[in-house]
């Protein structure tokens, strides 16, 4: 579940944009259904004012963070500057994932991540991970296995673990991981590309899902 995502100098957000799906304490009961999130949203603007920008931001994390240790190694990062600036492009985002509260930062440009951080959420704010250029400068104890990783300056260290067989104490990573690769996107770098599936395929789904059928 992603609560907040944000992004810096990305396309066409020079100054960085912000989208929450938290409820403050005064959404109605009715609305909120007991839960303090959204589990939908809406963006709404004229054409051209940066709506599929903002879904392009959360392809990007899913591509980078799960499958970027599968790029060759001199494979350019895809992701544009605001204007073609030479500072950074910065992530964030807020999520849970199987009863845990993770927030992923990311600072990178087009050939090379500046910085990657992983932070548990729980009664206050700890560091999982923290990596600096191809350096990671801090990790928990029970993720000694991950200085073992040879990182790759156009590769998040989320996609490398993927790569290595690491002990159980490693789970947390892979957890993360399966996070990001269950967001889907009808957006990609280059724009809108469809998303086909089939009426069995479709019909199936709903036969075995009725809420999601009732739903629909």
């Amino acid at each position: 579940m992603i609560k907040k995502f944000g992004v810096k100098n990305f396309f066409c957000f020079k100054e960085g944009i912000e989208v929450d799906f938290t409820f403050d304490g005064n959404v109605p009961k009715e609305i909120s259904k007991g839960l303090n999130y959204s589990p939908v949203i809406g963006i709404k603007g004229a054409n051209g004012s940066g709506k599929t920008n903002i879904i392009k931001v959360l392809d990007f994390l899913r591509s980078f963070c799960t499958f970027s240790a599968d790029t060759n190694i001199d494979s350019k990062i895809y992701v544009d500057s605001f204007g073609g600036s030479d500072k950074p492009t910065e992530f964030y985002i807020d999520f849970d994932s199987n009863g845990r509260s993770y927030i992923y930062e990311l600072s990178v440009n087009n050939q090379k991540v500046f910085r990657e951080a992983l932070y548990k959420i729980g009664k206050r704010k700890s560091l999982i991970l923290e990596r600096v250029d191809n350096e990671i400068i801090n990790y928990r104890s029970s993720l000694k296995e991950i200085a073992d990783i040879k990182l790759r300056e156009n590769a998040s260290v989320i996609s490398m673990s993927h790569k290595y067989n690491f002990k159980s104490e490693m789970l947390e990573l892979k957890d993360v991981r399966e996070f990001f690769l269950k967001i889907i996107t009808n957006v990609d770098y280059f724009g809108f590309r469809e998303r086909n599936m089939s009426i069995s395929e479709i019909s199936k789904r709903y036969g075995e899902k009725p809420d999601l059928f009732k739903f629909v």
